[in-house]
């Protein structure tokens, strides 16, 4: 987890890259980097709902193609620059008194992940373990 501010220190530091990149900020400084963050071979999940439009050159995109990186995108919200969105109906409802964090059942750090992942999947384990939300916690400074 970086700050925009930093992206350039950490791609100079880690000139190898990344295995798998997540995208989250919706910049389209941020999906250009992301991908400049893979290593050869690398991953890149573009997840932020992106706030302009995103234009790649064709130098980048030769770069994609020689380092064979691989683009997903998932949909994470509904989101359209205006009312209704799944933003506005969550600020809404918590303006009303609903607490999400009141849905957290598990605290884990990146450790912790992978199996949580898999007892979130898991009907039968879901229920058992009494996984419901799981908060992902920053311990990396």
């Amino acid at each position: 987890v970086i700050n925009a501010e930093e992206w350039e220190e950490l791609i100079i530091k880690r000139s190898d890259g990344f295995s798998y990149v997540l995208e989250a900020s919706g910049t389209p400084e941020g999906f250009r980097n992301a991908i400049r963050l893979a290593r050869r071979g690398g991953a890149v999940c573009w997840m932020g709902n992106i706030s302009g439009d995103l234009m790649i050159k064709q130098k980048e995109v030769s770069d994609i193609l020689r380092r064979e990186i691989t683009i997903v995108g998932t949909w994470n919200s509904s989101f359209q620059g205006q009312d209704p969105s799944d933003w506005t109906l969550t600020l809404n409802l918590m303006a009303e008194g609903l607490r999400p964090s009141r849905f957290v059942s598990h605290r884990v750090d990146l450790n912790g992940l992978a199996e949580s992942l898999i007892h979130l999947a898991d009907p039968g384990r879901r229920r058992t373990g009494g996984y419901i939300k799981v908060m992902v916690e920053n311990n990396y400074g």
